[in-house]
Protein backbone atom coordinates (compact mmCIF):
# COMPACT_ATOMS: atom_id res chain seq x y z
CA UNK A 1 0.00 0.00 0.00
CA UNK A 2 1.60 3.41 -1.13
CA UNK A 3 2.69 5.86 1.93
CA UNK A 4 -0.30 7.87 1.31
CA UNK A 5 -3.34 5.72 1.12
CA UNK A 6 -1.24 4.04 4.38
CA UNK A 7 -1.53 7.14 6.21
CA UNK A 8 -5.29 8.20 5.31
CA UNK A 9 -6.35 4.55 6.86
CA UNK A 10 -3.96 4.87 10.34
CA UNK A 11 -5.11 8.58 10.59
CA UNK A 12 -8.55 7.54 11.21
CA UNK A 13 -7.35 5.59 14.45
CA UNK A 14 -4.13 7.66 15.51
CA UNK A 15 -2.47 11.03 15.50
CA UNK A 16 0.35 10.32 12.77
CA UNK A 17 2.65 11.75 10.40
CA UNK A 18 2.78 10.64 7.16
CA UNK A 19 6.68 9.51 7.67
CA UNK A 20 5.45 7.19 10.63
CA UNK A 21 2.66 5.45 8.91
CA UNK A 22 4.78 2.28 8.09
CA UNK A 23 6.81 2.25 11.39
CA UNK A 24 3.74 2.67 13.40
CA UNK A 25 1.99 -0.37 11.04
CA UNK A 26 4.75 -2.68 11.83
CA UNK A 27 4.81 -2.03 15.99
CA UNK A 28 1.11 -2.64 15.28
CA UNK A 29 1.80 -6.06 14.15
CA UNK A 30 4.67 -6.93 16.38
CA UNK A 31 2.74 -6.05 18.96
CA UNK A 32 -0.33 -7.96 17.76
CA UNK A 33 1.78 -11.15 16.71
CA UNK A 34 3.49 -11.02 20.48
CA UNK A 35 0.18 -11.52 21.64
CA UNK A 36 -1.20 -13.29 19.70
CA UNK A 37 1.45 -16.12 20.42
CA UNK A 38 1.18 -15.47 24.36
CA UNK A 39 -2.55 -16.46 24.38
CA UNK A 40 -1.58 -19.47 22.64
CA UNK A 41 1.45 -20.38 24.60
CA UNK A 42 -0.80 -19.22 27.85
CA UNK A 43 -3.26 -22.31 27.66
CA UNK A 44 -1.22 -24.75 26.27
CA UNK A 45 0.68 -24.33 29.33
CA UNK A 46 -1.98 -23.97 31.79
CA UNK A 47 -3.53 -27.60 30.82
CA UNK A 48 -0.02 -29.27 30.59
CA UNK A 49 0.16 -28.03 34.19
CA UNK A 50 -3.25 -29.13 35.07
CA UNK A 51 -2.22 -32.58 33.98
CA UNK A 52 0.09 -33.02 36.40
CA UNK A 53 -0.85 -33.95 40.49
CA UNK A 54 -2.14 -30.81 42.30
CA UNK A 55 -0.05 -31.60 45.03
CA UNK A 56 3.23 -30.88 42.60
CA UNK A 57 1.80 -27.39 40.99
CA UNK A 58 3.85 -25.41 43.45
CA UNK A 59 6.96 -26.57 42.03
CA UNK A 60 6.15 -24.63 38.97
CA UNK A 61 5.81 -21.32 40.79
CA UNK A 62 9.14 -22.34 42.79
CA UNK A 63 10.81 -22.45 39.75
CA UNK A 64 9.61 -19.29 38.14
CA UNK A 65 10.28 -17.58 41.29
CA UNK A 66 13.57 -18.40 41.84
CA UNK A 67 15.28 -18.62 38.17
CA UNK A 68 13.16 -16.09 36.33
CA UNK A 69 15.02 -12.80 37.72
CA UNK A 70 17.93 -14.54 36.56
CA UNK A 71 17.08 -14.79 33.09
CA UNK A 72 15.59 -11.22 32.85
CA UNK A 73 19.28 -9.73 34.49
CA UNK A 74 21.00 -11.87 31.71
CA UNK A 75 19.06 -10.54 29.00
CA UNK A 76 19.20 -6.75 30.30
CA UNK A 77 23.23 -7.23 30.24
CA UNK A 78 23.19 -8.63 26.64
CA UNK A 79 20.57 -5.61 25.62
CA UNK A 80 23.55 -3.77 26.99
CA UNK A 81 26.05 -5.09 24.89
CA UNK A 82 24.23 -6.29 21.67
CA UNK A 83 22.71 -3.81 18.88
CA UNK A 84 19.25 -4.65 19.01
CA UNK A 85 18.83 -5.30 15.35
CA UNK A 86 20.84 -7.91 15.27
CA UNK A 87 19.87 -9.09 19.13
CA UNK A 88 16.17 -9.31 18.75
CA UNK A 89 16.21 -11.63 15.63
CA UNK A 90 18.33 -14.16 17.54
CA UNK A 91 16.03 -13.90 20.30
CA UNK A 92 13.55 -15.30 18.06
CA UNK A 93 15.27 -18.16 16.29
CA UNK A 94 15.99 -19.25 20.06
CA UNK A 95 12.10 -19.38 20.90
CA UNK A 96 11.49 -20.95 17.34
CA UNK A 97 13.51 -23.57 18.10
CA UNK A 98 12.50 -23.94 21.85
CA UNK A 99 9.15 -24.15 20.57
CA UNK A 100 9.94 -27.32 17.92
CA UNK A 101 12.01 -28.89 21.08
CA UNK A 102 8.98 -29.12 23.18
CA UNK A 103 6.43 -29.93 20.80
CA UNK A 104 8.60 -32.59 19.76
CA UNK A 105 8.79 -33.60 23.50
CA UNK A 106 4.95 -33.70 24.16
CA UNK A 107 4.29 -35.80 20.90
CA UNK A 108 6.46 -38.35 22.44
CA UNK A 109 4.42 -38.31 25.41
CA UNK A 110 1.11 -38.27 23.58
CA UNK A 111 2.65 -41.71 21.93
CA UNK A 112 3.23 -42.97 25.42
CA UNK A 113 7.27 -43.31 24.84
CA UNK A 114 7.63 -41.14 28.43
CA UNK A 115 6.84 -43.84 31.10
CA UNK A 116 7.72 -41.56 34.34
CA UNK A 117 5.45 -39.48 35.79
CA UNK A 118 7.84 -37.39 37.08
CA UNK A 119 9.62 -36.94 34.03
CA UNK A 120 6.94 -35.40 32.15
CA UNK A 121 6.10 -33.31 35.52
CA UNK A 122 10.00 -32.37 35.26
CA UNK A 123 9.25 -31.19 31.34
CA UNK A 124 6.31 -29.13 32.16
CA UNK A 125 7.75 -27.23 34.79
CA UNK A 126 10.39 -26.43 32.41
CA UNK A 127 8.20 -25.53 29.66
CA UNK A 128 5.94 -23.40 32.58
CA UNK A 129 9.59 -21.16 33.22
CA UNK A 130 9.73 -20.87 29.76
CA UNK A 131 6.71 -20.33 28.85
CA UNK A 132 6.82 -17.22 31.90
CA UNK A 133 10.29 -16.01 30.33
CA UNK A 134 9.20 -15.74 26.72
CA UNK A 135 6.09 -13.64 27.69
CA UNK A 136 8.43 -11.49 29.72
CA UNK A 137 10.97 -11.21 27.40
CA UNK A 138 8.59 -10.71 24.15
CA UNK A 139 7.18 -7.71 25.79
CA UNK A 140 9.69 -6.33 26.94
CA UNK A 141 11.64 -6.39 23.94
CA UNK A 142 8.80 -5.21 22.02
CA UNK A 143 8.60 -1.61 24.28
CA UNK A 144 12.45 -1.16 23.58
CA UNK A 145 12.06 -1.38 19.92
CA UNK A 146 9.62 1.39 20.00
CA UNK A 147 11.53 3.33 22.21
CA UNK A 148 14.55 3.05 19.72
CA UNK A 149 12.49 3.20 16.76
CA UNK A 150 10.15 6.10 17.56
CA UNK A 151 11.12 9.56 20.21
CA UNK A 152 9.20 10.13 23.35
CA UNK A 153 6.73 12.45 21.61
CA UNK A 154 5.77 10.05 18.83
CA UNK A 155 5.70 7.48 20.98
CA UNK A 156 2.81 9.30 23.47
CA UNK A 157 0.80 9.87 20.20
CA UNK A 158 0.77 6.05 19.34
CA UNK A 159 0.91 4.22 22.00
CA UNK A 160 -2.70 3.35 22.03
CA UNK A 161 -2.26 2.25 18.83
CA UNK A 162 -0.03 -0.18 19.66
CA UNK A 163 -1.86 -1.17 22.97
CA UNK A 164 -5.36 -1.49 20.80
CA UNK A 165 -2.86 -4.10 18.74
CA UNK A 166 -1.83 -6.28 21.66
CA UNK A 167 -5.52 -6.70 22.86
CA UNK A 168 -6.80 -7.65 19.60
CA UNK A 169 -3.61 -10.32 19.15
CA UNK A 170 -4.54 -12.03 22.32
CA UNK A 171 -8.34 -11.59 21.48
CA UNK A 172 -7.22 -13.62 18.05
CA UNK A 173 -4.89 -15.97 19.88
CA UNK A 174 -6.94 -17.14 22.72
CA UNK A 175 -10.22 -17.37 20.13
CA UNK A 176 -8.19 -19.50 17.55
CA UNK A 177 -6.67 -21.61 20.51
CA UNK A 178 -10.17 -22.38 21.81
CA UNK A 179 -11.23 -23.57 18.27
CA UNK A 180 -8.29 -25.65 16.73
CA UNK A 181 -7.51 -27.12 20.30
CA UNK A 182 -10.73 -29.62 20.12
CA UNK A 183 -9.58 -30.37 16.12
CA UNK A 184 -8.51 -34.14 16.67
CA UNK A 185 -5.80 -33.50 13.64
CA UNK A 186 -4.30 -30.90 15.79
CA UNK A 187 -4.24 -31.40 19.06
CA UNK A 188 -2.99 -28.88 21.97
CA UNK A 189 0.34 -29.85 21.48
CA UNK A 190 0.45 -29.05 17.95
CA UNK A 191 -0.55 -25.75 18.72
CA UNK A 192 3.12 -24.96 19.73
CA UNK A 193 3.75 -25.26 16.05
CA UNK A 194 1.38 -22.46 15.28
CA UNK A 195 3.34 -19.88 17.12
CA UNK A 196 6.64 -20.78 14.99
CA UNK A 197 5.15 -19.42 12.21
CA UNK A 198 4.02 -16.28 13.88
CA UNK A 199 7.56 -15.76 15.38
CA UNK A 200 8.81 -15.75 11.75
CA UNK A 201 6.90 -13.46 11.08
CA UNK A 202 7.90 -11.49 13.69
CA UNK A 203 11.32 -11.35 12.32
CA UNK A 204 10.33 -10.39 8.82
CA UNK A 205 8.36 -7.07 11.04
CA UNK A 206 11.64 -6.33 13.24
CA UNK A 207 14.07 -6.32 10.21
CA UNK A 208 11.55 -3.65 8.39
CA UNK A 209 10.79 -1.54 11.48
CA UNK A 210 14.82 -1.19 12.65
CA UNK A 211 14.86 -0.43 8.32
CA UNK A 212 12.48 2.21 9.04
CA UNK A 213 14.66 3.69 12.08
CA UNK A 214 17.19 4.70 9.47
CA UNK A 215 14.53 6.99 7.83
CA UNK A 216 13.10 8.66 9.97
CA UNK A 217 16.11 9.13 12.73
CA UNK A 218 19.26 9.05 10.82
CA UNK A 219 21.65 9.98 13.71
CA UNK A 220 19.96 7.66 16.03
CA UNK A 221 22.57 4.58 17.00
CA UNK A 222 20.89 1.26 16.85
CA UNK A 223 20.06 -0.41 19.95
CA UNK A 224 21.01 2.48 22.61
CA UNK A 225 22.44 1.11 25.35
CA UNK A 226 21.35 2.14 28.87
CA UNK A 227 22.77 1.23 32.31
CA UNK A 228 20.61 -0.24 34.93
CA UNK A 229 21.19 -0.34 38.66
CA UNK A 230 21.75 -2.90 40.67
CA UNK A 231 18.94 -4.88 42.41
CA UNK A 232 21.37 -4.61 45.70
CA UNK A 233 20.84 -0.89 45.95
CA UNK A 234 16.97 -1.17 44.67
CA UNK A 235 16.59 -3.23 47.61
CA UNK A 236 18.60 -0.23 49.99
CA UNK A 237 16.45 2.35 48.73
CA UNK A 238 12.99 0.25 49.39
CA UNK A 239 14.20 -0.68 53.10
CA UNK A 240 14.92 3.38 53.44
CA UNK A 241 11.34 4.77 52.49
CA UNK A 242 8.01 4.14 54.83
CA UNK A 243 6.15 4.69 51.78
CA UNK A 244 7.59 2.03 49.51
CA UNK A 245 7.75 -0.57 52.13
CA UNK A 246 3.82 0.32 52.27
CA UNK A 247 3.48 -0.22 48.86
CA UNK A 248 5.76 -3.40 48.34
CA UNK A 249 3.61 -4.68 50.88
CA UNK A 250 -0.04 -3.87 49.49
CA UNK A 251 1.59 -5.23 46.64
CA UNK A 252 2.71 -8.75 47.49
CA UNK A 253 -0.26 -9.47 49.16
CA UNK A 254 -2.16 -8.37 46.19
CA UNK A 255 0.28 -11.27 44.35
CA UNK A 256 -0.39 -14.01 46.57
CA UNK A 257 -4.10 -13.51 46.81
CA UNK A 258 -4.04 -13.95 43.13
CA UNK A 259 -2.23 -17.10 43.28
CA UNK A 260 -3.90 -18.51 45.69
CA UNK A 261 -6.88 -17.83 43.61
CA UNK A 262 -5.42 -19.42 40.25
CA UNK A 263 -4.87 -22.97 42.43
CA UNK A 264 -8.58 -22.80 43.79
CA UNK A 265 -9.44 -22.16 39.67
CA UNK A 266 -7.00 -25.15 38.50
CA UNK A 267 -8.58 -27.40 41.27
CA UNK A 268 -12.18 -26.73 39.47
CA UNK A 269 -11.01 -26.55 36.07
CA UNK A 270 -9.49 -30.03 36.09
CA UNK A 271 -12.62 -31.55 38.44
CA UNK A 272 -14.35 -30.18 35.38
CA UNK A 273 -12.36 -30.61 32.35
CA UNK A 274 -10.94 -34.31 32.64
CA UNK A 275 -9.95 -34.17 28.43
CA UNK A 276 -6.87 -32.72 27.54
CA UNK A 277 -8.46 -31.22 24.41
CA UNK A 278 -11.75 -30.23 25.82
CA UNK A 279 -9.48 -28.33 28.47
CA UNK A 280 -7.17 -26.42 26.46
CA UNK A 281 -10.28 -25.08 24.41
CA UNK A 282 -12.02 -23.98 27.55
CA UNK A 283 -8.61 -22.43 29.16
CA UNK A 284 -8.73 -20.00 25.52
CA UNK A 285 -12.16 -19.26 25.82
CA UNK A 286 -11.92 -18.17 29.16
CA UNK A 287 -8.89 -16.18 28.50
CA UNK A 288 -10.94 -14.71 25.47
CA UNK A 289 -13.95 -13.80 27.57
CA UNK A 290 -11.21 -12.41 29.87
CA UNK A 291 -9.74 -10.43 27.13
CA UNK A 292 -12.92 -9.34 26.04
CA UNK A 293 -13.96 -7.86 29.66
CA UNK A 294 -11.36 -6.25 30.77
CA UNK A 295 -10.79 -4.24 27.00
CA UNK A 296 -15.00 -3.06 27.55
CA UNK A 297 -14.14 -2.64 31.50
CA UNK A 298 -11.24 -0.53 30.97
CA UNK A 299 -12.69 1.92 28.13
CA UNK A 300 -15.87 2.50 30.27
CA UNK A 301 -15.04 2.28 33.78
CA UNK A 302 -11.51 2.91 34.98
CA UNK A 303 -11.19 6.28 34.26
CA UNK A 304 -14.87 7.56 35.89
CA UNK A 305 -13.87 5.61 38.80
CA UNK A 306 -10.53 7.58 39.30
CA UNK A 307 -11.89 10.33 38.68
CA UNK A 308 -14.77 10.70 40.50
CA UNK A 309 -14.20 8.52 43.76
CA UNK A 310 -10.01 8.53 43.61
CA UNK A 311 -7.07 6.23 44.32
CA UNK A 312 -8.48 4.41 47.40
CA UNK A 313 -11.34 3.22 46.33
CA UNK A 314 -9.34 2.04 42.90
CA UNK A 315 -7.18 0.19 45.64
CA UNK A 316 -10.21 -1.20 47.43
CA UNK A 317 -12.09 -2.37 44.76
CA UNK A 318 -9.89 -5.64 43.91
CA UNK A 319 -9.07 -7.18 47.08
CA UNK A 320 -12.88 -5.88 48.42
CA UNK A 321 -14.73 -8.23 45.44
CA UNK A 322 -11.95 -10.87 45.91
CA UNK A 323 -12.72 -10.93 49.37
CA UNK A 324 -16.16 -11.57 48.89
CA UNK A 325 -16.13 -13.82 46.25
CA UNK A 326 -14.11 -16.04 48.34
CA UNK A 327 -16.75 -15.70 50.97
CA UNK A 328 -19.32 -16.58 48.00
CA UNK A 329 -17.76 -20.18 47.54
CA UNK A 330 -19.02 -21.12 50.47
CA UNK A 331 -22.93 -21.27 49.21
CA UNK A 332 -21.68 -22.83 46.16
CA UNK A 333 -22.60 -26.53 45.59
CA UNK A 334 -20.30 -28.83 44.48
CA UNK A 335 -21.94 -28.79 40.64
CA UNK A 336 -21.13 -25.21 40.22
CA UNK A 337 -17.48 -24.95 41.58
CA UNK A 338 -16.06 -24.34 37.77
CA UNK A 339 -18.33 -21.28 37.36
CA UNK A 340 -17.42 -19.86 41.29
CA UNK A 341 -14.04 -20.10 40.24
CA UNK A 342 -14.15 -18.60 36.17
CA UNK A 343 -16.24 -15.68 38.17
CA UNK A 344 -13.47 -15.26 40.69
CA UNK A 345 -10.53 -16.00 38.65
CA UNK A 346 -12.18 -13.19 35.91
CA UNK A 347 -12.65 -10.92 38.24
CA UNK A 348 -8.93 -11.50 39.79
CA UNK A 349 -7.07 -10.77 36.36
CA UNK A 350 -9.79 -8.51 34.76
CA UNK A 351 -9.25 -5.80 37.67
CA UNK A 352 -5.91 -6.85 37.78
CA UNK A 353 -5.32 -5.20 34.05
CA UNK A 354 -7.55 -2.25 34.17
CA UNK A 355 -8.12 -0.37 37.15
CA UNK A 356 -6.15 -1.76 39.50
CA UNK A 357 -2.83 -1.49 36.87
CA UNK A 358 -3.75 1.90 36.67
CA UNK A 359 -3.59 2.78 40.28
CA UNK A 360 -0.28 1.14 40.45
CA UNK A 361 1.50 3.15 37.91
CA UNK A 362 -0.03 6.47 39.97
CA UNK A 363 0.93 5.47 42.85
CA UNK A 364 4.68 5.31 41.38
CA UNK A 365 4.34 9.34 40.73
CA UNK A 366 5.04 11.21 43.67
CA UNK A 367 8.31 9.03 44.17
CA UNK A 368 11.17 10.85 43.05
CA UNK A 369 12.38 10.26 39.80
CA UNK A 370 16.36 10.01 41.22
CA UNK A 371 14.63 6.77 43.09
CA UNK A 372 11.52 6.10 41.32
CA UNK A 373 13.18 3.50 38.40
CA UNK A 374 15.04 1.53 41.06
CA UNK A 375 12.48 1.32 43.69
CA UNK A 376 9.61 0.45 40.45
CA UNK A 377 11.94 -2.46 39.03
CA UNK A 378 12.44 -3.96 42.29
CA UNK A 379 9.18 -4.15 43.48
CA UNK A 380 7.99 -5.47 39.76
CA UNK A 381 10.62 -8.15 39.38
CA UNK A 382 11.58 -9.32 42.46
CA UNK A 383 8.88 -8.44 44.85
CA UNK A 384 6.21 -9.59 42.12
CA UNK A 385 8.06 -13.23 42.06
CA UNK A 386 8.84 -13.55 46.03
CA UNK A 387 4.89 -13.30 46.18
CA UNK A 388 4.28 -15.80 44.03
CA UNK A 389 6.53 -17.88 45.36
CA UNK A 390 5.05 -16.96 49.21
CA UNK A 391 1.78 -17.90 47.59
CA UNK A 392 3.01 -21.51 46.23
CA UNK A 393 4.49 -21.97 49.97
CA UNK A 394 1.54 -21.57 51.19
CA UNK A 395 -0.28 -23.98 49.33
CA UNK A 396 2.38 -26.78 49.56
CA UNK A 397 2.36 -26.52 53.10
CA UNK A 398 -1.53 -27.14 53.10
CA UNK A 399 -0.89 -29.91 51.28
CA UNK A 400 1.51 -31.23 54.31
CA UNK A 401 0.37 -30.20 57.16
CA UNK A 402 -3.76 -30.38 56.78
CA UNK A 403 -4.05 -33.76 54.58
CA UNK A 404 -4.71 -31.62 51.79
CA UNK A 405 -4.12 -34.54 49.21
CA UNK A 406 -6.95 -36.97 50.43
CA UNK A 407 -9.64 -33.93 50.75
CA UNK A 408 -12.27 -33.40 47.93
CA UNK A 409 -11.77 -30.66 45.62
CA UNK A 410 -14.93 -28.78 47.22
CA UNK A 411 -13.20 -29.15 50.53
CA UNK A 412 -9.70 -27.92 48.92
CA UNK A 413 -11.26 -25.59 47.56
CA UNK A 414 -12.97 -24.21 50.77
CA UNK A 415 -9.56 -24.26 52.69
CA UNK A 416 -7.74 -22.45 50.11
CA UNK A 417 -10.40 -19.66 50.50
CA UNK A 418 -9.09 -19.04 54.56
CA UNK A 419 -5.46 -18.02 53.65
CA UNK A 420 -7.55 -15.55 50.15
CA UNK A 421 -9.54 -13.48 52.88
CA UNK A 422 -6.84 -13.34 55.37
CA UNK A 423 -4.61 -11.82 52.36
CA UNK A 424 -7.06 -9.33 51.20
CA UNK A 425 -7.12 -8.01 54.76
CA UNK A 426 -3.92 -7.32 55.05
CA UNK A 427 -4.23 -5.93 51.35
CA UNK A 428 -7.00 -3.47 52.63
CA UNK A 429 -5.45 -2.67 55.98
CA UNK A 430 -2.01 -1.94 53.80
CA UNK A 431 -4.04 0.23 51.39
CA UNK A 432 -5.45 2.37 53.85
CA UNK A 433 -2.05 3.11 54.88
CA UNK A 434 -0.88 3.50 51.62
CA UNK A 435 -3.19 5.95 50.89
CA UNK A 436 -2.15 8.29 53.73
CA UNK A 437 1.22 8.32 53.03
CA UNK A 438 0.64 8.93 49.74
CA UNK A 439 -1.34 12.18 50.36
CA UNK A 440 1.73 13.18 52.66
CA UNK A 441 4.50 12.37 49.92
CA UNK A 442 2.46 14.60 47.93
CA UNK A 443 2.08 17.62 49.69
CA UNK A 444 5.90 17.35 51.17
CA UNK A 445 6.95 17.10 47.37
CA UNK A 446 4.35 19.77 46.39
CA UNK A 447 6.77 22.27 45.15
CA UNK A 448 8.80 19.86 43.63
CA UNK A 449 6.56 18.48 41.29
CA UNK A 450 5.71 22.42 40.17
CA UNK A 451 8.91 23.39 39.65
CA UNK A 452 9.31 20.28 37.42
CA UNK A 453 5.78 20.28 35.68
CA UNK A 454 6.60 20.39 32.21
Amino acid sequence: MPDGRLHRLLRRFTDIQPEESRPALYLFLYFFLITFSIYIIKPVKENFLISVPDAWWPYADFITAGLIGFVVAFNTKLLNRLPRRGYFPCVAVFFILNLIAFWFIFEIKAQGSIPSLPVFAFIVFAFSLWSDIFIVMGVTNFWLTVNDVLNPRQAKRMVSFFVTGGLLGGITGSLLTSRLALAHSLGPANLLLVCTGILLLQLIIINHLYAEQKELHKDVTMGSREEKPSYLASLRIIRGDKYLRILAGALASAIIVGTLINYQFKIAVKQAYPDVAARTSFLASFLFAMLLISTIFHLFSTRPILKNFGIRLGLLIAPSVLCLGTLAVFLFPAAGLIMWACLIRGSDKTLDNTISQSVRELLYMPIPASIKYEAKIFIDMFVNKLAVGFGAALYWILYRVSSFEHKTHTAKIHELGIPVICFTVVCIILIWKIHAEYLSVVKRDLSRKWQDAH
